[in-house]
């Protein structure tokens, strides 16, 4: 009997050790899984829907469009309204005569989400602006919304939601005394944060 007995606990702690390995290979295995798609895994890729810079339209040239998700951590006004807010920023090379440049955010469905932001512009250059939404002077404006991601939760189901399209940023070309503005092109506003510098 004794002997049996001491046969049997060598199997069992074989049987431990095989099933204890399974377990933390599986464990292992779950969290190399979780690590390459939330951090290698480029998951805004296939739904970037931006078109090729520069856009141009009789004269006027956008060289560059920069869009981004900003945190509102650090900031009063903002944090009370949304943690994640979408910001935008324009450069014009060229923009003879006069005329202004509507910029609009679109959510993943295709609405327009805020107010239009109207960029009004003469013989390459902005018209000085700075307000709670916009700055703007010499070539380059920034504008962006008061509204976003309440969470960072909501955000990162954004981030892992491939069925979705990314917000955008559209620009559309009113030159002056023109009676239908031209859509220039968009921009998709990557699955990223980018801090804020903005004071209150």
């Amino acid at each position: 009997m004794q002997e049996q007995n001491s046969q049997e606990k060598p199997k069992n702690r074989v049987r431990f050790t095989i099933w204890g390995v399974l377990g933390y290979g599986l464990i292992l295995l779950a969290a190399i899984g979780i690590l390459v798609f939330y951090t290698w895994m480029p998951m805004h890729v296939d739904r970037d829907l931006s078109d090729k810079l520069p856009w141009t339209n009789e004269g006027l040239v956008i060289e560059e469009v920069e869009a981004a998700w900003k945190s509102t951590q650090g900031n009063a006004h903002l944090s009370k309204r949304t943690a994640l807010y979408p910001e935008a920023s324009i450069r014009i090379n060229a923009a003879p005569g006069k005329g202004r440049i509507d910029v609009i955010f679109l959510d993943p469905m295709g609405t327009q989400i805020g107010d239009t932001h109207y960029l009004r512009y003469e013989n390459g250059q902005f018209e000085k602006n700075q307000n709670r939404v916009c700055q703007s002077e010499g070539n380059t404006a920034t504008v962006w919304l008061e509204t976003g991601f309440e969470s960072m939760d909501l955000f990162t189901l954004h981030r892992a939601n491939r069925e979705e399209n990314l917000w955008r940023v559209v620009c559309i070309h009113r030159p002056e005394g023109a009676a239908e503005g031209i859509r220039l092109g968009q921009r998709s506003i990557k699955a990223e944060i980018k801090s804020t510098e903005k004071g209150e």
